[in-house]
């Protein structure tokens, strides 16, 4: 959850061919010439000493802003078990903590200075010191119930005044079917009921504290929409007051009136219910006394016909009812009053509404009911290629007579990087003039954080980040100097060769003033240039310009969400973003990347790749980009005809320095089998295909053939595997043009499956070799094998006390870790 970056060195050093004493006299001449020069380095104890440190968050799953809008913070929980408190203003992280384990955070509240959390479907409690973030007590809440989680049956928090007499107040959990009061103290359970009847799953709790006797109201309904259960307990003991208990029938409604329901803050229940049209019923959390009304009813323009229609999100303390018809792609908002004994809705608004918006409802200071509608929108831009652009359409509604929806259009906003609008927290202000001003943090489908603030992005923080699943270094490549001729080994005459040197580094000097001056002014006015090979405009923002030792880099990380990210090793600063999703492959699911051009020729000077191997998670077959690491400018995609089981990067370099990666895929189907017919071929050999595929590559891997082996590994053990190379044997058909084509007779994910007769293409095929399968409940946990695409090529690392610290004890061996589960002991 963490983004480390530190330094390592190596030196490698061997003798000039030809050199004499006199040669070496004029040698130490040059190198003490070169002293004067200013350089890159690197002390000792400056190795493995992390450059910088950034702390990620990952996806947020719960927020909430602070009531004082002095304090400008917005407390937050994520799905990697992250609680971190967040400045509205600038995105900075004031403080972060992780809870074990990768517990979700499921809920969150804010009290006074204290937050609770409730983490890891429903099962751990934890209170937090909102200022410091200090962890002040955590319990376990009960065991998880068999064949899921709590969150599945229920679970919430909410505060309730202090019930034990230590002066703090005391929370309320609900957790399953069960329902605790836990000591805001010291984090002792003061009493457990076990309240929920019949298969009525809970999912609310209300905090009574206005009442003579604090009491807590826990609502919920079976999974059919037949029961409703509204039961209040005693703040004292968990004793049950009178209240309203199991309803299962209400008058104009069908036997399945709550397939939906949300809690109201006035003390109501809003229950859908199913039927040829949309009914909706008011219950009083109190007497139980219900209300039930069409749809239709308080649908605006949708009113005509039999509506459908369904309850959005909503934020806490909300008493407005909101509604979305899916068919008319509009939402509407209602304003909810108690008219004698029964809870009654009056239509107020209807704002435009698509499955891709997000609904959810909030309060400004003067308790004034807004309903924010968020939803990110294609622009296409033709200088763009026709990629989607940016554009988030916000608007926010009051919920009062006479009052006006407000829109905001952030054109800052970028949809092909955020991808949709997932969850939206808002936290609107009243301005001078008495209009509403929008403030909001937007959830998007890549796991970032989006803090909009009327029509301005104010900071992106990058969630996907806590997920990084492969990472690697490039080089920001520099020009190749002038003086190079001495280390290149032409034949030419080594006395030669110092001379020009010796030339090259008295031009450097003469040149050393200009250029110390002009690097002088540009950090001054923070002025860049933009470098020949950047296409994209990044030299302008960040220092890419390379140093001859190697230290400026680029870190490629590539997430599981399928954002990759190019970070700058000396600031950490992210250079560029990319979202690996589209319009036609809109959720991907990263896997692996390898550097497969690391450096480039003079021609196509910062030409350098990487490929990324990734999921389409819609069909679950493998996809490839092709990606500059150097501006994150995308030059090729592949979508795959099979899933991908292994990948690796292969000892084989083509032309232009690029190197071969090796995928093996499972069979693809042919298009005269039956899906029976493949699920039982598919099992045999496996597919290997090089990339790129080309000739040059297909020849050089099958002169490795013989040497190549690698494993899979499963869930309870590993399988080996060697391959093999053949000619395809073609198929033969006669084109349009009267022509003869030849055609693989097994038409696999190869890109050369129309080919030419005579060809050097070679099928590469996977055999299995050996298997190793331990005992039944012993699993695979993890796997540690050497790395063959470590960057220094040696068995040990020189440590600071000049001990020897070995990588491996075997290039060929790998270490498994494994846990046995089920057996006695």
């Amino acid at each position: 959850f963490e983004t480390r970056v530190g330094r390592s060195f190596g030196c490698i050093s061997q003798p000039l061919e030809g050199m004499t004493s006199g040669m070496a006299r004029v040698l130490a001449a040059v190198v003490l010439l070169a002293v004067l020069l200013p350089v890159s380095s690197l002390f000792e104890d400056q190795v493995g000493v992390n450059d910088f440190i950034v702390k990620n968050i990952g996806g947020i799953t719960a927020s909430v802003f602070h009531p004082d809008t002095q304090k400008r913070r917005v407390l937050v929980g994520t799905e990697v078990g992250a609680v971190a408190s967040l400045d509205v203003k600038t995105g900075e992280l004031l403080w972060r903590q992780m809870l074990g384990g990768e517990e979700r955070v499921d809920v969150l509240r804010l009290l006074g200075n204290q937050v609770a959390t409730l983490s890891g479907g429903g099962r751990r409690l934890s209170l937090w010191d909102e200022r410091s973030g200090s962890l002040l007590w955590d319990r376990m809440m009960g065991s998880v119930p068999e064949g899921g989680s709590m969150a599945a049956a229920g679970a919430d928090v909410a505060f309730l005044p202090d019930q034990n007499n230590d002066s703090i107040d005391d929370i309320a959990v609900l957790h399953g079917s069960d329902v605790s009061l836990v000591s805001g103290d010291s984090g002792e359970v003061l009493w457990t009921v076990a309240a929920a009847k019949g298969d009525v799953v809970f999912s609310t709790l209300v905090a009574n504290d206005g009442m003579a006797q604090s009491s807590i109201t826990v609502v919920g309904a079976s999974p059919t929409g037949t029961l409703v259960q509204i039961t209040t307990l005693a703040g004292l003991d968990g004793s049950e007051i009178k209240s309203p208990g199991v309803v299962s029938r209400v008058s104009g409604a069908a036997r399945e009136f709550c397939t939906e329901h949300t809690v109201l803050s006035a003390g109501a229940m809003a229950c859908l219910g199913k039927g040829t049209s949309s009914t909706v019923s008011l219950l009083d959390l109190k007497s139980g006394a219900a209300h039930t009304f069409n749809a239709g009813d308080v649908a605006g323009s949708a009113a005509a016909g039999n509506v459908k229609a369904s309850l959005p999100a909503r934020g806490g303390g909300i008493s407005s009812l909101a509604l979305v018809f899916e068919a008319k792609k509009l939402a509407t908002l209602s304003e909810v009053k108690k008219e004698g004994e029964v809870w009654r809705a009056s239509f107020r608004h209807e704002v435009p509404f698509s499955p891709d918006h997000r609904l959810v409802a909030s309060q400004d200071k003067n308790g004034v009911e807004l309903w924010t509608v968020a939803g990110a929108e294609e622009i296409v831009d033709e200088e763009a290629y026709g990629e989607p652009e940016g554009l988030l359409k916000v608007f926010l509604v009051p919920v009062t007579p006479g009052s006006s929806p407000q829109k905001f259009s952030i054109t800052s906003y970028s949809r092909r990087l955020n991808g949709q609008v997932v969850d939206v927290q808002p936290c609107p202000y009243v301005r001078k003039d008495g209009t509403h001003g929008l403030r909001a943090l937007v959830v998007t489908a890549t796991k970032a954080a989006v803090m909009v603030q009327q029509e301005f992005v104010s900071w992106h923080n990058d969630g996907a980040l806590a997920e990084v699943v492969a990472a690697s270094f490039v080089d920001i490549p520099v020009l190749p100097p002038a003086h190079d001729e001495m280390f290149q080994r032409t034949g030419g005459n080594p006395f030669t060769q110092l001379v020009r040197r010796l030339a090259a580094d008295v031009t450097d000097l003469v040149q050393a003033p200009v250029q110390l001056g002009k690097r002088l002014q540009a950090k001054g006015t923070e002025r860049r240039e933009r470098l020949k090979w950047d296409s994209e405009g990044v030299s302008l923002r960040h220092d890419m310009e390379g140093d001859r030792f190697g230290f400026k880099k680029v870190a490629v990380a590539l997430t599981a969400p399928g954002m990759l990210y190019g970070i700058h090793t000396a600031t950490g600063q992210i250079i560029w973003r990319r979202n690996l999703a589209d319009t036609m492959t809109p959720s991907v699911e990263g896997i692996k990347l390898f550097v497969t051009r690391e450096t480039s020729a003079p021609a196509s000077f910062g030409m350098l790749e990487v490929l990324v191997l990734g999921r389409n998670t819609e069909n679950d077959l493998g996809m490839l980009w092709w990606i500059n690491p150097l501006t994150g400018l995308q030059t090729g995609k592949q979508q795959l005809k099979q899933r991908c089981l292994h990948a690796t990067l292969m000892p084989i370099v083509l032309e232009e320095h690029t190197k071969v990666v090796m995928l093996v895929l499972e069979r693809a189907q042919r298009e005269d089998e039956t899906d029976e017919q493949y699920e039982e071929r598919k099992h045999g050999d496996f597919e290997v295909r090089v990339i790129p595929d080309l000739m040059e590559a297909h020849r050089m891997m099958e002169k490795r053939i013989k040497s190549i082996f690698f494993y899979l590994v499963d869930r309870n053990g590993l399988t080996g595997f060697t391959v093999s190379a053949k000619k395809p044997d073609p198929k033969v058909i006669i084109g349009e043009d009267g022509e003869l084509e030849y055609f693989r007779d097994e038409i696999g994910s190869n890109q050369y499956d129309n080919m030419q007769e005579g060809d050097d293409v070679r099928e590469f095929w996977a055999h299995e070799a050996w298997s190793v399968v331990f005992p039944e409940g012993e699993d695979v946990v993890g796997i540690a094998p050497h790395s063959a695409e470590e960057s220094i090529k040696a068995a040990g690392r020189v440590l600071g006390n000049r001990a020897v610290l070995l990588k491996y004890i075997n290039v060929n061996l790998v270490a498994i870790a494994t846990e046995t589960s089920g057996g006695a002991g």
